[in-house]
């Protein structure tokens, strides 16, 4: 008899904490305000980091046997940063500051510049100066990234719809989670995809750092749906920026019955860029003067242009003088 009437309690205590646990999973406004909020003043603390960092990367597919494995060596001075290396056999610097971006190749022979363009003056070069420089800083500061783009950016596009937010409980740390759908079209990169059933998992009390992300993805080029998960790890820290120190993302095509896995990890070897390393002067080479003068180039040609027909008059009447 005791049994039943224990029952009734113990059904309605289930009931409680199934309800419960269904409202802790609705969509919360002033939640999702906090994490746009908190990601852009996470974007701005970003602007004044500086650090130098070593990074190790080992690609597997499933339609490989061989680990693929490169080792970056970088550098990150709020928006500026550098690159060192060596690619096919030749050590390199590659590195952007305020005014300038550059390539140097260095050997035994000494030092040649390969690439030096000014920054903010052609919108087609600072796109390519872009991208080159996207990769290290996509390793370097992957917490504060959706994959291969800034947090930041991305949900300030109308693109980026954020369908529910919640508070994500897991042990003592109190994370939120952020589900969205996605599209990116981008012609000059030939991307079209579209993410569906996405999902961010943030830590807000540590300048709300990606700690997971997932998605089921739709590449319009190759019409084929296949999925993305990516869990962080975070040990070092600059000043009260964690780093993601050690990063395993997953690609598949189920259609295919393909895999790709990239193991990331990196080490912090330095906690400061000195901000002489972004020019040239550093690398014994004079600085680049971009100015010129009235007399450029296409002056001296337009000069002498006026000069050949100033001769050919003199010499027709000249021959006509002659007769």
């Amino acid at each position: 008899m005791l049994r039943p009437l224990l029952a009734v309690p113990l059904g309605w205590a289930l009931c409680c904490l199934s309800a419960r646990a269904l409202s802790a999973r609705e969509h919360d406004s002033p939640l999702q305000e906090r994490f746009i909020q908190g990601v852009n003043q996470t974007s701005q603390k970003l602007q004044h980091i500086s650090f130098r960092a070593r990074c190790v990367v080992t690609h597997t597919s499933s339609n490989s046997d061989k680990a693929h494995t490169r080792e970056y060596e970088f550098g990150i001075r709020g928006r500026n940063g550098l690159q060192t290396g060596v690619r096919d056999g030749v050590t390199f610097v590659q590195a952007r500051n305020d005014a300038y971006a550059f390539v140097l190749h260095r050997s035994g022979a000494g030092t040649s510049v390969q690439f030096i363009e000014p920054v903010g003056v052609d919108p087609s070069v600072d796109a390519r100066i872009a991208a080159v420089e996207e990769e290290p800083r996509v390793l370097a500061l992957a917490s504060y990234y959706l994959w291969t783009e800034p947090l930041a950016r991305v949900v300030e596009r109308e693109s980026f719809e954020i369908t529910r937010v919640y508070a994500a409980p897991s042990g003592d740390d109190e994370f939120v989670r952020v589900e969205f759908n996605y599209s990116i079209d981008d012609p000059s990169q030939g991307v079209h995809d579209r993410f569906t059933d996405g999902y961010l998992v943030c830590d807000p009390g540590r300048q709300w750092i990606v700690k997971e992300c997932g998605a089921t993805v739709l590449d319009l080029n190759e019409q084929r749906t296949g999925t993305r998960h990516t869990v962080l790890e975070h040990g070092d820290a600059i000043g009260d920026m964690p780093l993601a120190t050690k990063i395993t993302h997953t690609k598949t095509s189920p259609e295919i019955g393909y895999t790709s896995r990239f193991a990331i990890h990196l080490e912090v070897i330095g906690r400061d860029l000195p901000e002489e390393e972004l020019y040239l002067s550093h690398y014994g080479l004079p600085e680049p003067n971009f100015e010129r003068g009235w007399f450029g180039t296409w002056v001296w040609y337009l000069i002498g242009g006026v000069a050949c027909i100033i001769i050919g008059v003199i010499i027709v009447k000249w021959r006509k003088a002659a007769r």
